[in-house]
């Protein structure tokens, strides 16, 4: 059941995706994996004006841009994130993926993932920086 609530959450969201939401807030950059020599491999962005508060935890898109072309031929993504504040957590609701920087191009994938928690809170983690623009 939280499957299909999560795919018709998706879906209604998609409408306001924000690679077409140009005109209502910039994206922020708000954290950076870097490879051992200290180069960045992958930059996090979000659109503080677009966050999602409704009833329960909030929700934002999370654009994800890559320097390198990933194994599956994607080079970003946008992934629809909860993000669990009090359980200092968060977890993908959907993940679309695409051949273009900064989410242009055509959509290599679009997906629902397992419902799964990233529990990684630590202040070098993606986690632990989202929560502190979202929380």
């Amino acid at each position: 059941m939280k499957t299909i609530a999560a795919i018709a959450l998706g879906c209604s969201l998609l409408m306001i995706s924000p690679a077409q939401g140009e005109g209502r807030g910039a994206w922020v950059a708000i954290h950076q994996d870097k490879y051992v020599s200290g180069e960045i491999a992958a930059t996090a962005y979000i659109n503080l004006s677009m966050i999602i508060r409704d009833s329960g935890n909030p929700k934002v898109w999370v654009l994800l841009y890559g320097k390198q072309r990933a194994a599956t031929g994607h080079m970003s993504s946008l992934n629809l994130t909860e993000v669990d504040c009090a359980g200092r957590r968060a977890r993908s609701l959907h993940i679309r993926t695409y051949s273009g920087a900064m989410a242009t191009g055509s959509t290599v994938a679009d997906a629902v993932p397992p419902e799964m928690w990233d529990s990684a809170y630590f202040p070098s983690s993606w986690v632990y920086d989202l929560s502190k623009h979202v929380c």
